[in-house]
């Protein structure tokens, strides 16, 4: 029993050197999923009043709490929000990384339609910064998960971002495909606001390969769908400014005139400066054809005062590039002395900002690449580490399995051993009792049948 006893514990310690699992228990905290509401609405409540600072702070305490008390589903959404603040402050990098930390508790978790969002953000992000083979590889995978768990309504936005995508690099027919898949899910949910941008983009597709007339078409259409909304006004003067821009495009400057005034009264209602700078451009550029160089350094220089340079925005950037072509196109028109110097110092301002704001893109442009490299080699790293853990996982099991089997063998042959030893000594014990008892004894009377008789 005691060599039986011996084995047992044994085999007890050598089971709890086995590796234990990587999930750590819950912890019982008192009303943790209370807190954890709570600092959920407080982020919420300063990112709707414009604080994002107070908000990335509040997610910050959430993703400690979620990660101090395992909550996982918690601890994936706070790297979601995080990511979200970090988009809005123009930290793009960092928050690729984020969205990236994301996806993974997402895809653990069984997370799809927040995996699929945070994939959209990091196209949307790379689509930014004019690396749209970058883009879409990100928002194919978006894809490929609202597929078969998305609603109509996010299917339509995925593929409108695709068409996006595949517009800026030229690859129209691929653009039509997605848009036509777009138009179906928006018509499909009822989503008018989606079918207005839908038609908007599709009119651009058709600009980009000058059918002028189509692309009007298309813009009309997106004009009449948006009339529905409460809130269409902004899409109505987006079109309202596209139909404009169709017309520059074809040489006609008095129609072109006509409706791009018409979309900046419509935008100055809506008052967003951003939003009002992208038909300032268009009319700038409408004076730099017509060589009327005073009125479109006038209206340009309207847009760029409201501009932030430190955020990367393409109506900046074309805002930028016409004033220094109107400026330079000024210069050479021969104007009085006192005129080109204060062209020439314009020129200088406006030439040292537009190197900022591309400094800045670059800037955004490097920090995204170096991020993906990094996330690369991390996720290499991590699935290098996990099948090394794995590996020497199962290979301490063996050599625990074959240790435990030899033990075994080892206690059986004990026990087989002592059980022999017990019957030669029971046999001897037999032996001499029959001696002392003058009993016959088998053993006994054998050996003495095989003496020579004397």
């Amino acid at each position: 029993m005691r060599t039986l006893l011996l084995l047992f514990v044994l085999l007890s310690s050598l089971c709890s050197c086995l590796p234990e699992d990587e999930s750590t228990p819950e912890p019982k905290l008192a009303n943790i999923e209370a807190q954890l509401d709570y600092y959920w609405v407080l982020y919420e409540s300063h990112l709707e009043s414009s604080n994002p600072d107070s908000a990335l702070y509040f997610m910050q305490e959430l993703k400690k709490l979620a990660e101090a008390s395992s909550k996982r589903e918690w601890q994936a959404a706070a790297y979601g929000a995080m990511a979200d603040i970090r988009y809005i402050q123009g930290y793009l990098g960092e928050a690729v990384y984020l969205y990236v930390e994301a996806t993974n508790f997402f895809e653990k978790e069984g997370m799809l339609p927040q995996l699929a969002n945070a994939y959209n953000s990091i196209g949307d992000i790379y689509a930014a910064t004019k690396d749209y083979k970058t883009a879409l590889s990100y928002l194919s995978k978006a894809k490929d998960i609202l597929i078969y768990e998305g609603s109509s309504k996010e299917k339509a936005m995925i593929y409108r971002n695709i068409a996006v995508c595949y517009s800026e690099l030229d690859q129209f027919a691929e653009a039509q495909d997605a848009l036509q898949l777009a138009m179906k899910e928006a018509l499909a949910e009822g989503d008018y606001k989606m079918v207005s941008r839908v038609h908007n983009l599709y009119g651009a597709v058709q600009l980009e390969q000058r059918n002028y007339e189509k692309a009007r078409e298309n813009y009309l259409l997106a004009i009449e769908s948006s009339k529905s909304l409460d809130s269409g006004i902004k899409l109505e003067a987006g079109a309202i400014n596209n139909i404009g821009e169709a017309y520059l495009r074809e040489g006609n400057f008095k129609e072109a005139e006509e409706w791009l005034n018409r979309a900046l009264a419509l935008k100055k209602e809506i008052n967003d400066p951003t939003f009002t700078q992208s038909t300032l451009n268009t009319l700038g550029e409408l004076h730099i054809e017509q060589e009327q160089y005073a009125e479109a350094i006038a209206l340009l220089d309207a847009g760029l005062k409201e501009a932030d340079l430190s955020i990367v925005e393409e109506s900046t950037e074309t805002g930028l590039a016409l004033m220094i072509e109107a400026l330079i196109k000024a210069s050479a028109k021969g104007n009085g002395p006192n005129e080109l110097a204060s062209l020439n110092k314009r020129f200088s301002t406006y030439s040292s900002k537009l190197s900022t704001y591309n400094r800045k893109l670059s800037d955004l442009q490097e920090e995204l690449e170096t991020s993906s490299k990094q996330q690369a080699v991390q996720l290499a790293t991590e699935k290098y580490s996990a099948a090394s853990r794995l590996e020497a996982s199962e290979e301490r099991s063996q050599h625990i399995k074959l240790i435990a089997a030899l033990l075994l063998l080892g206690a059986a042959y004990t026990i087989f051993w002592h059980t022999r030893q017990r019957k030669r000594t029971r046999k001897m014990i037999d032996a001499i009792d029959d001696v002392l008892n003058r009993r016959p004894n088998p053993l006994v009377q054998q050996i003495q049948g095989k003496l020579p008789k004397i």
